[in-house]
């Protein structure tokens, strides 16, 4: 080609520069690592300290073994319990690099958990009022997916009733511990909120129970007690 018809159409010249640079930017940027944008399965931790609160509904069992007294009809009996649960927890989570994480969390609650179950003319109602826990974690963490399983150790303040069909009753209450062990999903909203739900299920142990009244007393109930809790509720992350 000529000078001159070089010079009649720059216009060609103009673009065949512009396609020259644009391949040199995309060699350069794939030669080099660090110039192209991070995929990293991972761009989002767990790690740190946490504070929440959850709501749920619980349901269980309360099994009374009631003991020999002539004035009480002797036996056993079971009461289906359920009722509404309330919560403030308290958290920490450590991820580590292989997308598994540890933890610890507390939380305190407020029920109307309550069931009554009757033995001849006697009615027995247990009631949980609140109670709180301890427990690990340990998850495994995709992203701002959390998958966890949790054990610990539970506490609650139940209060026992019987009453009769004259009308007489006699009362008595226990705190009792048991063994927690549940797990769930929790997905961070934004890297402060995140949403979570949960399954807990506690256990606990046969105790005896003494049940006073007016007309009643030293009234022996051996009492075991087992629930399962299905939650929802958010965290803010510090």
């Amino acid at each position: 080609m000529s000078v001159k018809s070089i010079k009649s159409c720059p216009s060609a010249l103009f673009v065949g520069a512009s396609v020259l640079a644009c391949a040199m930017q995309s060699t350069a940027a794939f030669a080099d690592p660090a110039a192209a944008p991070a995929t990293g399965s991972q761009a989002f931790s767990w790690t740190g300290a946490y504070a929440g609160a959850e709501i749920g509904y619980a349901a269980g069992n309360s099994s009374w073994d009631v003991a020999d007294l002539s004035y009480v009809n002797n036996g056993q009996t079971a009461a289906n319990k359920q009722g509404f649960v309330y919560a403030g927890e308290i958290g920490y989570n450590y991820q580590l690099a292989s997308h598994i994480l540890v933890g610890v969390e507390a939380e305190i609650y407020g029920s109307t958990k309550s069931g009554t179950s009757y033995l001849g003319g006697e009615g027995l109602t247990a009631h949980n009022k609140f109670g709180g826990n301890v427990s690990a974690r340990l998850g495994a963490t995709f992203n701002r997916l959390l998958a966890f399983g949790k054990v610990g150790y539970a506490r609650a303040n139940y209060k026992y009733h019987l009453t009769d069909s004259y009308g007489d009753t006699a009362d008595g209450s226990l705190t009792r511990s048991g063994l927690l062990v549940g797990g769930g999903l929790e997905y961070a909203l934004t890297p402060k909120w995140s949403f979570k739900a949960e399954y807990d299920h506690v256990s606990y142990p046969t105790r005896t129970v003494t049940l006073n009244g007016t007309y009643y007393s030293n009234v022996a109930a051996d009492i075991h007690e087992y629930e399962s809790t299905v939650k929802f509720g958010v965290n803010y992350h510090f």
